[in-house]
């Protein structure tokens, strides 16, 4: 929500309170929408039909209600996204770098982590230990930590690139991407003089 929305906010909330035959104070208002602030008014809106509806909330719902309503989903989302994270980070390992998210919140996770590079290194560190499963685990939580804050901010996301050690090198020799943004190969100096080798016969 912005700050244009919160009239409309106080206004559902006082609707749902009156319904629950409640009183919410002004301290309680502002805890709701400092807290209930990062998701959309039309959600807002949503979850208060909901809980109005609903007998599980005789009395006015309290914070956690609200966040257990809005963000259940979430949570779902948040252990899926480390997952694909994981699974991702594993599989296309440091050379190449991945910018195919359709969750654009993970790149953003990655990077704070340390980056592509660092945390596909820490990935295959991690899948080489004698207790791996474990410490995935403890990779996945961290992971979600950082999801979640990240998920809670408002307003549009910066999405970090993920670049890999090849397309740095490839940059750093001059070496252009192609269509797809995949880095070309890297000539070693043997296949430069082979290359010019060639063309020189050709003319």
């Amino acid at each position: 929500m912005e700050k244009k929305d919160l009239e409309r906010f106080r206004k559902l909330i006082q609707i749902l309170a009156e319904d629950k035959g409640a009183k919410v104070s002004e301290g309680r208002m502002e805890l709701l929408w400092g807290e209930l602030k990062q998701h959309p008014i039309e959600k807002i809106e949503a979850a208060v039909k909901e809980l109005a509806r609903s007998r599980k909330y005789a009395g006015f719902p309290s914070l956690a209600d609200f966040i257990e309503l809005l963000e259940g989903d979430t949570n779902a989302r948040i252990v899926e996204a480390s997952k694909k994270a994981f699974d991702t980070l594993w599989r296309e390992g440091e050379s190449i770098g991945y910018n195919a998210w359709e969750d654009p919140i993970i790149p953003i996770v990655i990077h704070k982590l340390g980056g592509w590079i660092n945390q596909t290194q820490e990935v295959d560190r991690i899948c080489r230990l004698k207790d791996s499963q474990i410490q995935e685990g403890i990779w996945r939580k961290n992971f979600e930590i950082i999801y979640r804050a990240e998920a809670r901010k408002p307003g549009p996301k910066v999405i970090p690139k993920m670049i890999g050690a090849t397309k740095l090198e490839n940059e750093a020799e001059g070496y252009l991407t192609d269509d797809q943004g995949n880095p070309e190969c890297i000539w070693t100096e043997h296949q430069r003089r082979a290359l010019k080798g060639a063309e020189t016969e050709l003319t």
